[in-house]
């Protein structure tokens, strides 16, 4: 045994030798590979081949293989963290079922566990990198994660190969594992399938998810306080396993940092937990993985002004040549990804949020916009499109309820608080409450005159106005002009004689209901106003000098002096309160005039309940005329946006996007410009859009999408509709389309075509194979084996977004080939999306014919100038005459022989997938050279 010993200290004894040894050795990590535990066999089965092949024998095996030996030696054990996040892990991939409308993404649709199961197949200790790389993917950026990895790498080698210089006792695997390469490109790969994972997990635990954000957006906590990279990492991670382990061991524990709670967040493993702040709360989440568990945490007290958790670390392995750049993120719960729907509730937070200066209760806002929305529909008005989503998110809020609507109110006051510029300049506000808050507007939109006098005295009352000091003149609308005076303040009588020196003047000139003179008309508005217990005051003509419409000189009943009147309140031609003034100004009236007060929340609402509110006074655009320039313009852009956003969106139901686009101006985007819509087709447009959401910074010019044929990004591949179904269909509503899947990359993705793809040439040698038979009158699918697959040559290009010296690629364009293959063999490659830009594509129509007109003509015709095409051999070496390719219901072979088809200078025909012989007999065949059926 001493020899041994010996033995192994002179084998280790020179670092020169330590590098002999792994070459001969030959350490192929690819090759070794072990049983995984059964807790990880449900994701097995969900894995697609191509996955399951990667983890097993490809890059990510052995990037974990590698990885799991080189931190071999630090790492805890942890049994019970390692079976439970198995089943856990197992679980959530049986309900992560892959898309069946996938087409020539079948190979890479699903739930990406490609890491987990290449971690799961090199052994426990790989199993706790991954839960290392599921830490750094949940809170840091991509190209952030990915330094993060590289120095943690460099630094354990360097770590391993000092311990053994000072003679310190070192694992042989240890030291042969230091000496293996692990690339940049192979630890972003690992992070980009990683943080795939955790968003298709979020997406399946979003109520424990969300229950637990907001949880963490309350704990106000950093991760650890340690400075140096390595040491704060490889701390965070050890803290998080070890309390997970003792935790479902039963262990109580407390939070101490914020390290166990980016564990929980990124493993989705959710313990019971107490949580201390101004009362005691108790929360069950229903983990059956945790149901011993119990976590204290406390946010009493907490001083830090930033939600959540946070973990602030110098990066010195971004840039190629810079210092360390220190870069600090959190979780909470408005840093994660968010619905379409929960998007409004942010939009709707910042458009509500330029109305602070006359009411900061968002809450109440949305009430506003709901009553405002129901006024629109009682009186059967339309209101803008972009209007009735910000009511239909104000209507989620107050409907919500439990964790939902505190989330949504979460959202809501980030919107307010955060995103005060990104609907248009923070520097041009327009009115507030749509205009509503001048009193100019608001009186215009109350019908009744009573109504409009009711809201003015109390507007009056309300800022301590006197009745000596104002007056209220309203237009006369039942005699066609003039107005009308009442005192600011209702004046109630004492009694009900009427004053002697005030008699009623007879009448001379007759009149019907219709034809009431001034004079009658007077007299019954006092004995209205009477029955009313309210005092009047009779004006003489003389007593008036009107400067202009709002300003006029008035002696009041009982006054022997004059006084000048000005505009206060109100609106000059339909009511108003007039107080004294001076002298009366030259200056024309400014109804935004900010020296003039504003209307209150209460009295808007009041407004708006009164019974004879018209909203057709309301121009919301332009917040009745007072808000135009470049700020209006910038808000119809972003409104605009948000319409066209949220049709996008709307047919991809599983989507998320970045909460981050908050931090940059929408109506910046370049997609968002209405001198852009027109413009080129809509994809480009739609993936322009997509690009920036999904990312939540990437502005790409839309000139740059054209070719572009899908985006992938995180979870998801973004693919034009055109592939993704027969060429008959119309995709023109519904551009692109979202597939459940990734490519394994850390950028985001942009394929395209490559410029002048192949089809296979005529094979002389398969003539046997050309029959080249008259067409029976039979649709059949003829290529059941045919399917269309995607591949990759090795051209990238790297789109240059401003960010110089970066070590990791942002954005990237993708070479990408769309093969045909029938029974193993390659038709050729496909310009799928160039097919539809052709005029020698046409399309026809459904026809009206019913079944039974069409089963009149099934099988009984004969067309010899008609060959049926029922095999590739056919199609490569086409007839004279026109063609016929038989692929009924086949949608994959029938896009790949249009494509092709067109690809090969022909004029083609797609008929509909229920195609009809006797429209198909009357047409003028020699028009066509191949008809795809």
């Amino acid at each position: 045994m001493a020899s041994i010993s010996k033995f192994s200290t002179a084998l280790l004894s020179v670092p020169n030798e330590i590098t002999v040894a792994a070459a001969n050795f030959n350490l192929n990590f690819s090759l070794m590979k072990v049983e995984a535990p059964p807790e990880f066999h449900g994701l097995r089965d969900a894995l697609s081949q191509a996955r399951r092949r990667e983890a097993e024998e490809g890059t990510q095996h052995v990037t974990a293989r590698c990885l799991g030996a080189l931190f071999e030696a630090i790492i805890p054990p942890i049994p019970h963290l390692s079976t439970a996040y198995g089943k856990r892990v197992s679980e959530l991939s049986g309900q992560l079922q892959s898309p069946q409308l996938a087409g020539m993404f079948a190979d890479r649709a699903g739930a990406d566990g490609t890491s987990i199961w290449a971690a799961a197949t090199s052994g426990q200790h790989a199993l706790a990198m991954h839960l290392l790389s599921c830490m750094l993917s949940r809170i840091w950026k991509p190209a952030e994660a990915t330094s993060l990895w590289v120095e943690l790498v460099e630094r354990r080698k360097q770590e391993i190969l000092n311990a053994y210089s000072d003679s310190t006792a070192t694992g042989i695997s240890s030291i042969m594992a230091a000496q293996q390469s692990i690339t940049r490109d192979q630890l972003a790969a690992w992070d980009a399938s990683t943080r795939a994972w955790l968003q298709s997990a979020d997406a399946t635990k979003r109520i424990a998810q969300t229950q637990l954000m907001l949880i963490i957006n309350n704990a106000r906590m950093p991760v650890n306080a340690k400075k140096d990279p390595y040491v704060s990492v490889i701390d965070a991670w050890k803290s998080g396993m070890n309390t997970m382990e003792r935790l479902i061991c039963g262990t109580p524990q407390r939070v101490q940092d914020g390290s166990i709670l980016l564990a929980m967040s990124s493993w989705h493993l959710y313990p019971n937990m107490q949580v201390l702040s101004d009362c005691t709360k108790d929360i069950d989440f229903g983990d059956e993985l945790m149901a011993c568990s119990m976590l204290t945490i406390s946010t009493f007290g907490t001083s830090d002004d930033r939600d959540g958790v946070f973990w602030s670390l110098p990066l010195s392995r971004m840039r190629y040549y810079s210092p360390p750049v220190v870069s600090e993120r959190n979780i909470a719960s408005d840093t994660s990804r968010i619905s379409m729907e929960e998007f409004h509730v942010v939009f709707l937070g910042s458009f509500v949020g330029q109305w602070r200066s006359i009411c900061n209760d968002e809450v109440r806002c949305c009430r506003f916009i709901i009553s405002l929305q129901e006024t629109y529909n009682n009186a059967s008005s339309n209101t803008p499109a972009w209007f009735q989503l910000l009511a239909a998110a104000a209507s989620r809020i107050l409907n919500a309820s439990g964790h939902l609507r505190a989330q949504y109110h979460k959202l809501l006051k980030l919107g307010s608080r955060r995103c005060g510029g990104f609907i248009h300049d923070p520097a041009m506000k327009p009115p507030a409450f749509f205009g509503l808050e001048n009193f100019y507007n608001l009186v215009r939109t109350v019908g009744n005159t009573e109504d409009c006098i009711r809201l003015l005295r109390r507007a009056g009352e309300a800022r301590k106005t006197t009745a000596q000091a104002t007056v209220i003149r309203y237009a006369n609308r039942h005699q066609g002009g003039g107005f009308h005076f009442a005192s600011s303040i209702p004046q109630k009588r004492g009694s009900y004689k009427r004053p002697a020196d005030q008699t009623e003047d007879d009448c001379a000139r007759e009149s019907d209901e219709d034809d009431i003179c001034a004079g009658c008309f007077n007299q019954m508005e006092i004995r209205r106003l009477e029955e009313e217990g309210e005092e009047y005051i009779l004006l003489q003509p003389d007593s008036l000098d009107e400067f202009d419409q709002q300003q006029f000189k008035l002696r009041r009943h009982h006054e022997s002096k004059s006084s000048w009147y000005g505009l206060w309140l109100g609106n000059e031609s339909i009511a108003a309160v007039f107080r004294v003034i001076d002298f009366p100004s030259c200056d024309s009236y400014c109804p935004s005039n900010a020296d003039l007060p504003s209307a209150t929340i209460e009295e808007i609402e009041s407004a708006i309940s009164s019974t004879s509110f018209n909203p057709s006074e309301i121009d919301l655009e332009t917040c009745c005329g007072q808000w135009t320039g470049l700020g209006h313009e910038q808000m119809i852009c972003s409104l605009e946006a948000l319409l066209f956003a949220t049709n996008i969106y709307g047919s991809m139901k599983d989507s998320t996007v970045s909460i981050e686009v908050m931090n940059s101006p929408m109506y910046e985007c370049s997609w968002s410009l209405p001198s852009m819509s027109d413009h080129g087709p809509l994809r480009l447009r739609a993936f322009a859009c997509i690009a920036w959401f999904d990312s939540g910074e990437f502005n790409i010019a839309m000139k740059l999408m054209k070719g572009v044929m899908a985006l992938a990004n995180g979870d998801s591949i973004y693919v034009a509709s055109g592939l993704l179904a027969d060429p008959s269909t119309t995709t023109y509503d519904v551009p692109v389309r979202r597939v459940f899947g990734n490519l394994g990359r850390s950028e985001l993705c942009l394929l395209v075509p490559p410029a002048d793809p192949r089809l296979a040439e005529p094979d002389l040698r398969s003539w046997q194979h050309v029959n080249h038979c008259d067409f029976d009158g039979q649709f059949q699918d003829c290529f059941t084996s045919t399917s269309l697959h995607l591949s990759f040559t090795d051209s990238e290009d790297t789109m240059y977004l401003g960010n110089r010296g970066l070590r990791d690629r942002q954005v990237v364009f993708v070479e990408a080939l769309v093969s045909i293959d029938d029974r193993g063999r390659n038709i050729g490659d496909l310009d799928i999306m160039a097919m539809f830009g052709k005029d020698s594509l046409c399309v026809q129509e459904k026809c009206p014919h019913s079944p039974e007109q069409r089963g009149n003509y099934r099988g009984q015709v004969h067309e010899p100038n008609l060959t049926a095409l029922d095999c590739w051999e056919e199609f490569l070496d086409p007839p004279q005459t026109t063609a016929i390719f038989r692929a009924a219901g086949n949608w994959q072979a029938r896009l790949g022989a249009a494509a092709a088809a067109t690809q090969m200078g022909k004029q083609v025909l797609v008929l509909p997938t229920d195609p009809c012989l006797y429209c198909l007999g009357n047409l003028e065949l020699p028009e066509f050279e191949v008809i795809i059926a």
